[in-house]
C-alpha cells in the first residue's frame, strides 16, 4: 500500500449521474489532502459511463451487472491505496475541512478506527474533543466507552 496518497474516497454509483457529478464537483473542491477518488459503477445505463471515461482524476471500478452497494464499497476499499478510505454515497459530499479533521482526529488517537459524518448534528454529550477547521466544528464523542 503506498503511503503518499492520505485518503482513498470509495463512490459507489448505479443510474444517478446528475447526483454522482454533484458528488465528485464537491470532492474536488472541499477535500485538499492527497487523495484519491475510486468510482464503482453498478452497470449503469444512464450516461454515468460515458461520463466516467472523460474523467481521468478518477480510478473507475466497472461492474459487469449490478451486485449492490456493499458489494461495490468493498470493492473499492480492495482498489484503495491511501493510508485511510472513507465511503461516500453518490448523493452526498464531504463539507470543506471535514476530511481534513477526520484524519487529523484519526491521528490524534491511538483507538480510533473510525469517524463518522454526520449532517447537523450538534450534540455536546460525551464530547471527547473537537476540531475547528475553516469555521466549522468536528467533534469525538464517547459512545459506550469507545471514542467515535
Amino acid at each position: 500500500m503506498s503511503h503518499t496518497i492520505s485518503v482513498s474516497i470509495v463512490i459507489p454509483t448505479y443510474n444517478r449521474l446528475s447526483r454522482l457529478r454533484d458528488c465528485l464537483d464537491h470532492v474536488r473542491k472541499n477535500v485538499t489532502c492527497r487523495h484519491e477518488i475510486i468510482v464503482v459503477d453498478g452497470a449503469s445505463e444512464d450516461g454515468t459511463r460515458d461520463y466516467l471515461k472523460t474523467q481521468p482524476d478518477l480510478q473507475v471500478i466497472y461492474e459487469e451487472e449490478r451486485a449492490g452497494a456493499v458489494r461495490a464499497f468493498n470493492m473499492g476499499f480492495k482498489a484503495a491505496r491511501g493510508t485511510y478510505v472513507m465511503w461516500l454515497n453518490d448523493d452526498s459530499y464531504p463539507l470543506e475541512g471535514s476530511v481534513e479533521a477526520a484524519v487529523r482526529t484519526i491521528q490524534a488517537y491511538d483507538d480510533v478506527g473510525m469517524v463518522a459524518f454526520y449532517h447537523d448534528w450538534n450534540r455536546t454529550k460525551n464530547v471527547l474533543d473537537e476540531i475547528e477547521e475553516n469555521g466549522q466544528i468536528y467533534r469525538v464523542y464517547a459512545v459506550r466507552g469507545y471514542p467515535y
